[in-house]
């Protein structure tokens, strides 16, 4: 007996291939364009001068310095309490309670505010002391209370439409005052989240045996591995990794360099390596390293430091610098 089959069987049976095919199709493309998302490198410091204008440099300077195209690079800026510190274990804790805020979509108001007031600090020379950065604080922290109920120790989801009217409210406020370049665009990079199965964060510190032991090396080390950091640093200042862009660096006395003694030079006192920097960078100051005369010679300071001690265990008491190794890391090529 031929059974006859219902054409409402047919059609629903097609309907129900065709929504198949179609999740199955979004879902892939779901993931390639997740899979095509750039990785995220967040680079974090312990100094506020030199190194953040070497980096936000090579950010601007990217694609003549052929940097990955599918690398992110955003710049994490210091709490504007710890203005006149260096500290390498402070730098960590910081920067761990930043991404770890990140990793959940949000950012906690007062180090939100915190990053803004450090950005306008070296942004404007109408901020000049640390009282004055202070009172800004203080003056958007109000802001965001009265506007948007929200106290300093509370968290906001930055995924939220409503993040968008406290940038709009803190950019107004500031503009108002000082007018300060490209605060947009600083603070729509505080709004991106940190994914740990595929972003990766750098520390950037110095190492400095007058102001950090050997015991807090270790405990930096420990704690960066824990937290699956990468560290870069310096033996024994920024200064060295700039050195290293000039052949001439050969010629300096390598225990010298590594002592870094303050010397009085025309009343003024300067350390050893900048001293030396500045016979080949006569214009260098902390807030204009002169980048221009560096630019070309990035490729020079990563094969340069392969002369000195580049792992994290020897640059705890030996010159040297791994800096080249995270330049490396940014090239397209590498």
């Amino acid at each position: 007996m031929k059974i006859k089959v219902p054409f409402e069987f047919y059609f629903f049976s097609s309907l129900f291939l065709i929504l198949c095919y179609n999740f199955i199709k979004m879902r892939l493309e779901s993931n390639i364009k997740l899979e095509s998302k750039k990785k995220k490198i967040f680079l974090s410091f312990e100094g506020v001068k030199t190194e953040v204008q070497y980096f936000d440099q090579l950010i601007q300077h990217r694609s003549e310095l052929n940097i990955n195209p599918n690398i992110e690079i955003i710049l994490m800026m210091r709490n504007h309490t710890f203005l006149g510190w260096s500290n390498p274990l402070k730098a960590f804790k910081r920067t761990k309670y930043c991404i770890d805020n990140l990793s959940k979509n949000q950012r906690n108001v007062s180090s939100f505010i915190s990053s803004i007031d450090e950005f306008c600090f070296y942004n404007t020379q109408l901020l000049s002391t640390k009282d004055e950065a202070s009172s800004l604080y203080d003056s958007l922290v109000i802001l965001i209370k009265n506007n948007f109920k929200l106290d300093k120790t509370n968290n906001f989801n930055f995924t939220h439409p409503g993040s968008i009217d406290i940038k709009e409210c803190i950019i107004t406020f500031i503009n108002n005052k000082f007018k300060i370049k490209d605060l947009d665009v600083f603070i729509d990079s505080q709004f991106i989240p940190f994914n740990p199965y595929r972003d990766e964060v750098c520390l950037i510190v110095d190492r400095d045996s007058r102001s950090v032991s050997n015991n807090q090396y270790d405990t930096l080390l420990k704690y960066c591995g824990i937290n699956k950091f990468n560290l870069f640093v310096s033996n024994p200042c920024f200064e060295f990794w700039l050195l290293l862009h000039f052949d001439e660096i050969f010629d300096i006395d390598k225990a010298e360099l590594l002592d870094n003694k303050k010397l009085l030079i025309d009343g003024c006192e300067i350390h050893f390596c900048e001293y030396e920097l500045k016979k080949l960078l006569p214009n260098f100051e902390k807030n204009n390293i002169c980048f221009s005369s560096l630019i070309n010679r990035i490729n020079i300071a990563v094969s340069n430091e392969k002369y000195y001690e580049e792992s994290l265990l020897t640059l705890k008491t030996e010159l040297g610098s791994n800096f080249g190794q995270l330049l490396t890391k940014l090239f397209a090529n590498s």
